[in-house]
């Protein structure tokens, strides 16, 4: 597996898609219900799914491995390759910032990275994982790869610990078709955006040589890691955390739907303070597995913006500064930029994943009606439409 790609591919994708943004999803599907929360996260991924294939079928036509800003600057107009760049950079700069806040303010052990020594391993953190970025894809791959591998160990670990918690009437008291339509505003753009992991889609290419079956695999693979992840978790907490009382879904709403709140709660029921060590764990490395993903795909679209070459220490040091030190002055202007960054990510990942890639499709389907199923097109890019769209209504209502 070491020397596989496709094994590596695989993990990329899915180290991109869980981050510790998964934490909170059975917070948002507490009034969607079981059954529609389970309906919609497929359908969410059959949507990445299938808009990472046409971004790349769009690459392969053009016989390489591009950004959506260099696919719209040969396909589209000037005004797209100028909302293209301003998405990639508004998505990844934001992104970054978060998950280098996340690293900063998650401690692994709680009392270990506190105090002016705390800070020091922190910042130290977070250089080790811009180097593994930056110096060689294959330390880069290597690392995500043990990372990812300890992750997995502690959700399962997590599973163990709620599994004699499990109480099957609990599905009842959630229900399973239960529906607030002010919900599905909500919850839609956090579900698209727990499959997001279109930024690395150049670099994948590049790393699996072109190889459209390899890559089509490491896509859907990838990516249907994460929603078996994702269904597990939100039926394991549904199972173990009841709707109403004290230590409930009910409780946790009625206090803002805090996470901190959410993970005590669960604590309170399996009698082990313990979960919440074995939460921040695993949220610390779904952070650092994100963190990789978005900055090595954020890198390569510098290093083919500027044209630069990947292969000289030069470009790479250039690359690097511009990827990594906006956000690192950002987490020092703003120390609690978490949430506040991750608050336009869906609109930013609909326009780059789904629209313009749709638009890009639309266009060389006039010549190449062999490349592209118009009808799928179109609904996906329709899709994308609707999930900006429940995002702003949720942003601002």
């Amino acid at each position: 597996m070491v020397k596989n790609k496709l094994f590596g591919a695989t993990l990329i994708v899915a180290g991109a898609a869980i981050g510790a943004g998964m934490l909170p999803l059975p917070l948002a599907t507490y009034s969607l219900g079981l059954g529609n929360s389970a309906v919609l996260m497929v359908l969410m991924w059959v949507l990445g799914y299938y808009a990472s294939i046409i971004a790349l079928k769009i690459n392969l036509v053009h016989g390489g491995a591009f950004s959506i800003s260099e696919l719209c600057r040969r396909e589209l107009s000037p005004k797209a390759v100028l909302i293209a760049d301003l998405s990639i950079i508004t998505l990844f700069y934001s992104l970054i910032s978060a998950y280098i806040s996340g690293i900063v303010e998650i401690s692994l052990i709680k009392g270990l990275f506190n105090g002016d020594f705390g800070r020091y391993i922190r910042a130290f953190i977070v250089f080790i994982l811009v180097l593994l970025t930056l110096i060689d894809f294959k330390a880069f791959d290597l690392g995500n790869r043990i990372v990812f591998l300890v992750k997995v160990v502690a959700f399962c670990v997590l599973l163990v610990i709620l599994f004699p918690q499990i109480r099957i009437e609990n599905i009842g008291g959630f229900g399973l078709n239960s529906f607030e339509s002010a919900s599905l505003c909500r919850v839609v753009p956090l579900f698209f955006t727990s499959f997001g992991f279109h930024g690395s889609i150049p670099f994948i290419i590049k790393y699996l040589d072109r190889d459209e079956k390899q890559v089509k695999k490491a896509f859907f693979r990838g990516s249907l890691l994460s929603l078996v992840v994702y269904l597990l978790w939100i039926l394991f907490t549904v199972l173990t955390l009841p709707k109403d009382g004290a230590g409930s879904f009910e409780s946790v709403k009625e206090n803002g739907n805090n996470l901190g709140d959410f993970v005590s709660a669960l604590a309170s029921v399996t009698g082990l303070e313990s979960l919440s060590y074995v939460v921040t764990v695993f949220s610390w490395l779904a952070i650092i597995t994100s963190f990789l993903g978005v900055g090595v795909g954020l890198y390569d679209y510098f290093l083919e913006k500027l044209k630069l070459d990947g292969s000289f220490v030069s470009s790479k040091i250039k690359a690097g500064l511009i990827t990594f030190v906006p956000p690192i002055i950002i987490v020092v202007i703003d120390k609690d930029i978490f949430i506040k960054a991750l608050a336009f990510a869906a609109v930013s990942l609909s326009v780059l994943a789904v629209i313009l890639p749709s638009l890009i499709a639309l266009k060389i389907s006039k010549n190449q009606r062999e490349v592209f199923f118009k009808p799928t097109v179109i609904a996906i890019l329709l899709a994308g439409c609707a999930i900006v769209m429940f995002e702003m209504v949720n942003l601002f209502y």
